[in-house]
């Protein structure tokens, strides 16, 4: 729907690269330095309890790695709070 310059800085991307992309194609497992990358699999069962219970959820601190435009890794981590838009 929209992103913020925060939201951009913040996870290396293009407001044109992240606009109507589907959202685990926009940040995807791939890090190959990564050996058990649980990033999209633990961010879909919140989104689906959100989905399920109309509730919003707080997840504990995720690994999630970001590819850098020069196409290297940077490990970061994240508290994310998924909230339903309701109506």
């Amino acid at each position: 729907v929209a992103a913020t310059d925060a939201y951009l800085r913040a996870t290396l991307q293009t407001r044109e690269a992240l606009v109507g992309c589907p959202l685990f194609e926009a940040f995807p497992d791939a890090n190959p330095g990564n050996p058990t990358p649980t990033g999209v699999a633990n961010l879909r069962a919140s989104l689906d309890a959100v989905l399920r219970d109309g509730a919003a959820r707080e997840m504990p601190v995720q690994r999630y790695d970001l590819r850098r435009p020069d196409g290297t890794w940077e490990e970061r981590h994240w508290a994310p709070r998924n909230s339903p838009v309701l109506g």
